[in-house]
């Protein structure tokens, strides 16, 4: 796992972002088309407030990946979590042909709006297989914000790579699928997973950007 490596990659977007403005550019021009589910609570700050979410939102995906490890190290269940980590990480460091090679916040954008939509499709599969989702954090919001932030049609190609993506990375090694993943996630485990992730409910909390749904 590469978690140092993950904040250096930042960092130096954060240096790229300071000498071009790329990012901020980009949210001047989509903060006057942006869907109105998104409200931000002083109009006159929107593009500063929106890139300070997405710096949150970017620095939010290798904290996530670390708690999940720590987490799922503490619960046995690394096993089930470390291809996650490792293609989430790739986003970052590897990042696919879809995304591009630049180390500009922009695209760290989207290498975090896919490290979090994984996730949220592999939850989706755990559902279905099991009725429980395997992390108990709904990034559900913040991923609409950045969808809209990264702009159609092109989040939608993001979205279709995900979902084609979860199916790989999550595969029961056994005929019976859910019952499988049902032994790896006890009622004790839950309990211990669940408490790890607490403390990340506040992500959205702390900004001033808001999804009316």
């Amino acid at each position: 796992m590469q978690f140092e490596k993950l904040g250096e990659v930042i960092n130096r977007a954060k240096g790229h972002e300071q000498s071009t403005g790329q990012l901020s550019l980009h949210l001047q021009k989509v903060t006057e088309g942006l869907h109105s589910s998104v409200t931000i609570k002083n109009k006159k700050h929107s593009p500063a407030a929106l890139a300070n979410f997405v710096i949150k939102y970017i620095e939010h995906a290798p904290k996530f990946l670390s708690v999940m490890a720590k987490a799922s190290t503490e619960t046995s269940m690394i096993g089930l979590t470390l291809p996650i980590i490792k293609v989430s990480e790739d986003f970052f460091l590897h990042p696919p042909e879809i995304l591009g090679h630049e180390e500009s916040l922009e695209r760290l954008m989207e290498s975090a709006y896919l490290t979090h939509r994984l996730i949220e499709e592999v939850n989706d599969r755990f559902l279905l297989e099991t009725g429980q989702a395997l992390v108990p954090v709904d990034m559900m919001t913040a991923n609409l914000i950045i969808h809209n932030l990264i702009g159609e049609p092109f989040s939608n190609q993001l979205d279709d790579f995900c979902f084609e993506l979860a199916k790989e990375v999550i595969q029961p090694s056994d005929s019976q699928g859910g019952r499988f993943l049902e032994t790896l996630i006890s009622d004790k485990k839950q309990i211990a997973w669940t408490k790890a992730w607490l403390h990340w409910s506040e992500l959205l909390e702390e900004n001033h950007v808001g999804l009316r749904l």
